[in-house]
């Protein structure tokens, strides 16, 4: 595993937002949405509930 995955992960976490995590990460926040998307589908299940906000880490995110 990628150091950079954990740590695009680990700064989403921290702010509880996409948008926040992709200026900290100097990225857009439509490309880290798709980087989470495909991460999530990589792992077969969703790491942080995106109903809430802010956003938050599920059982399996944390756990990843």
């Amino acid at each position: 595993m990628e150091i950079e995955k954990l740590k695009y992960v680990a700064v989403i976490a921290e702010f509880k937002s996409i948008s926040k995590a992709a200026e900290k990460l100097h990225m857009t926040q439509p490309a880290l949405t798709r980087y989470l998307n495909h991460l999530e589908e990589q792992v077969g299940t969703k790491l942080f509930d995106r109903s809430t906000l802010p956003i938050r880490l599920t059982c399996a995110g944390e756990w990843y």
